[in-house]
Protein backbone atom coordinates (compact mmCIF):
# COMPACT_ATOMS: atom_id res chain seq x y z
CA UNK A 1 0.00 0.00 0.00
CA UNK A 2 1.50 3.47 -0.89
CA UNK A 3 1.58 6.62 1.02
CA UNK A 4 0.35 9.66 -1.02
CA UNK A 5 0.98 13.66 0.31
CA UNK A 6 -2.00 15.81 0.51
CA UNK A 7 -1.48 19.17 0.27
CA UNK A 8 -3.26 22.68 0.49
CA UNK A 9 -1.94 26.43 0.72
CA UNK A 10 1.47 25.28 1.20
CA UNK A 11 0.88 22.72 4.24
CA UNK A 12 0.26 19.02 4.03
CA UNK A 13 0.72 15.45 5.46
CA UNK A 14 1.25 11.92 4.14
CA UNK A 15 -1.46 9.31 4.35
CA UNK A 16 -1.84 5.89 3.32
CA UNK A 17 -3.56 5.37 -0.38
CA UNK A 18 -6.33 3.33 1.65
CA UNK A 19 -7.40 6.36 3.77
CA UNK A 20 -6.90 8.92 0.61
CA UNK A 21 -9.01 6.92 -1.34
CA UNK A 22 -11.83 5.93 1.15
CA UNK A 23 -12.40 10.19 1.90
CA UNK A 24 -12.33 10.30 -1.67
CA UNK A 25 -14.84 7.92 -2.33
CA UNK A 26 -16.83 9.36 0.79
CA UNK A 27 -16.75 13.14 -0.92
CA UNK A 28 -18.71 12.02 -4.06
CA UNK A 29 -21.23 10.38 -2.37
CA UNK A 30 -22.15 13.33 -0.26
CA UNK A 31 -21.62 15.86 -3.25
CA UNK A 32 -24.05 13.26 -5.16
CA UNK A 33 -26.32 13.91 -3.05
CA UNK A 34 -26.33 17.89 -4.05
CA UNK A 35 -29.42 19.23 -6.69
CA UNK A 36 -26.49 20.92 -9.34
CA UNK A 37 -23.12 21.78 -9.08
CA UNK A 38 -21.18 24.44 -10.73
CA UNK A 39 -18.11 23.48 -13.79
CA UNK A 40 -15.89 23.66 -10.71
CA UNK A 41 -17.16 21.62 -8.26
CA UNK A 42 -18.06 19.27 -11.17
CA UNK A 43 -14.10 19.39 -12.05
CA UNK A 44 -13.72 18.44 -8.09
CA UNK A 45 -15.93 15.76 -8.13
CA UNK A 46 -15.08 14.17 -11.10
CA UNK A 47 -11.37 14.30 -10.84
CA UNK A 48 -12.08 12.95 -6.66
CA UNK A 49 -13.82 10.04 -8.69
CA UNK A 50 -10.84 9.42 -10.91
CA UNK A 51 -8.30 9.62 -8.52
CA UNK A 52 -10.08 6.90 -6.20
CA UNK A 53 -10.32 4.55 -8.91
CA UNK A 54 -6.52 4.91 -10.31
CA UNK A 55 -5.56 2.37 -7.45
CA UNK A 56 -2.48 3.44 -8.04
CA UNK A 57 0.10 3.70 -5.14
CA UNK A 58 1.93 6.42 -3.72
CA UNK A 59 0.36 8.75 -6.39
CA UNK A 60 -3.00 9.57 -5.26
CA UNK A 61 -4.01 13.14 -5.78
CA UNK A 62 -5.37 15.11 -3.36
CA UNK A 63 -7.68 17.18 -5.82
CA UNK A 64 -7.55 20.54 -4.05
CA UNK A 65 -5.36 22.38 -6.61
CA UNK A 66 -9.33 22.66 -8.13
CA UNK A 67 -10.58 24.97 -5.00
CA UNK A 68 -7.46 26.25 -3.55
CA UNK A 69 -7.85 29.48 -5.68
CA UNK A 70 -11.27 29.99 -4.42
CA UNK A 71 -12.68 30.57 -0.57
CA UNK A 72 -15.97 29.98 -1.81
CA UNK A 73 -15.14 26.11 -3.31
CA UNK A 74 -12.99 25.84 -0.32
CA UNK A 75 -16.14 26.50 1.85
CA UNK A 76 -18.62 24.83 -0.03
CA UNK A 77 -15.36 21.29 -0.03
CA UNK A 78 -15.56 22.00 3.82
CA UNK A 79 -19.39 21.32 3.94
CA UNK A 80 -18.98 17.98 1.84
CA UNK A 81 -16.15 17.20 4.02
CA UNK A 82 -18.18 17.74 7.49
CA UNK A 83 -20.56 15.49 6.15
CA UNK A 84 -18.62 12.50 4.94
CA UNK A 85 -16.78 13.44 8.60
CA UNK A 86 -19.87 12.85 10.35
CA UNK A 87 -20.51 9.49 8.59
CA UNK A 88 -17.04 8.18 9.60
CA UNK A 89 -18.22 9.31 12.91
CA UNK A 90 -21.70 7.72 12.77
CA UNK A 91 -19.48 4.19 12.35
CA UNK A 92 -18.04 4.45 15.66
CA UNK A 93 -14.67 2.77 16.66
CA UNK A 94 -15.34 0.28 13.68
CA UNK A 95 -16.24 1.15 10.24
CA UNK A 96 -17.95 -1.78 8.48
CA UNK A 97 -15.63 -3.62 5.59
CA UNK A 98 -18.67 -4.19 3.23
CA UNK A 99 -19.77 -0.50 3.70
CA UNK A 100 -15.94 0.25 2.90
CA UNK A 101 -16.25 -1.66 -0.27
CA UNK A 102 -19.80 -0.91 -1.60
CA UNK A 103 -18.49 2.60 -1.10
CA UNK A 104 -15.65 2.53 -3.12
CA UNK A 105 -17.71 0.41 -5.93
CA UNK A 106 -20.08 2.98 -6.74
CA UNK A 107 -17.05 4.92 -7.59
CA UNK A 108 -15.53 1.87 -9.61
CA UNK A 109 -12.61 2.13 -7.56
CA UNK A 110 -12.22 -1.47 -6.19
CA UNK A 111 -10.28 -4.36 -7.35
CA UNK A 112 -11.86 -7.27 -6.89
CA UNK A 113 -8.31 -8.50 -5.29
CA UNK A 114 -7.89 -5.47 -3.72
CA UNK A 115 -11.07 -5.48 -1.42
CA UNK A 116 -11.67 -4.33 2.14
CA UNK A 117 -11.90 -7.56 4.50
CA UNK A 118 -15.85 -8.12 5.39
CA UNK A 119 -15.44 -7.50 8.27
CA UNK A 120 -15.34 -4.36 11.36
CA UNK A 121 -12.39 -2.55 10.67
CA UNK A 122 -10.89 0.10 13.26
CA UNK A 123 -12.08 3.58 12.62
CA UNK A 124 -9.34 5.70 14.30
CA UNK A 125 -7.46 6.21 10.74
CA UNK A 126 -10.01 6.78 8.76
CA UNK A 127 -10.89 9.68 11.14
CA UNK A 128 -7.23 10.62 11.25
CA UNK A 129 -7.21 11.21 7.94
CA UNK A 130 -10.40 13.14 7.31
CA UNK A 131 -10.04 15.37 10.44
CA UNK A 132 -6.74 16.18 8.94
CA UNK A 133 -7.99 17.17 5.29
CA UNK A 134 -10.94 19.36 6.95
CA UNK A 135 -7.89 21.71 9.23
CA UNK A 136 -6.10 21.90 6.25
CA UNK A 137 -8.97 23.19 4.12
CA UNK A 138 -10.14 25.56 7.50
CA UNK A 139 -6.21 26.68 7.80
CA UNK A 140 -6.38 24.86 11.46
CA UNK A 141 -3.71 22.66 10.33
CA UNK A 142 -0.92 22.14 13.01
CA UNK A 143 2.31 21.14 12.01
CA UNK A 144 2.89 17.87 14.57
CA UNK A 145 6.60 17.55 16.09
CA UNK A 146 8.63 15.04 13.79
CA UNK A 147 10.69 11.84 15.27
CA UNK A 148 14.33 11.25 14.12
CA UNK A 149 12.66 9.67 10.77
CA UNK A 150 10.71 12.82 9.56
CA UNK A 151 7.40 11.30 10.02
CA UNK A 152 5.10 11.73 12.86
CA UNK A 153 3.15 8.26 13.54
CA UNK A 154 -0.18 9.52 14.87
CA UNK A 155 -1.43 6.51 15.35
CA UNK A 156 -1.19 3.18 13.20
CA UNK A 157 -0.50 3.41 9.92
CA UNK A 158 -1.39 7.44 9.12
CA UNK A 159 1.89 9.22 8.64
CA UNK A 160 1.59 13.12 9.02
CA UNK A 161 4.76 14.65 7.46
CA UNK A 162 5.39 18.37 8.51
CA UNK A 163 6.38 19.90 5.31
CA UNK A 164 5.46 22.83 4.41
CA UNK A 165 6.60 24.48 1.18
CA UNK A 166 9.03 21.61 0.29
CA UNK A 167 11.14 22.53 4.06
CA UNK A 168 10.73 20.47 6.54
CA UNK A 169 9.94 22.11 10.03
CA UNK A 170 11.76 21.18 12.91
CA UNK A 171 9.22 22.84 15.70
Amino acid sequence: MGTSFTRFRGHGFCARDQFVAAWMANLVREIDRLPELTREQRAFRDDLILQASLEITGAVSDCLHHIERSDNLVKWATEIGNRSWQEYVRWGQYIDGDWLNGLMQAQGAVDPERRYPAEPIPSDLYLAYGRNWLRLLTGDFVPLPLNPSGKFHATGEIEVDVVTLGKRSTT
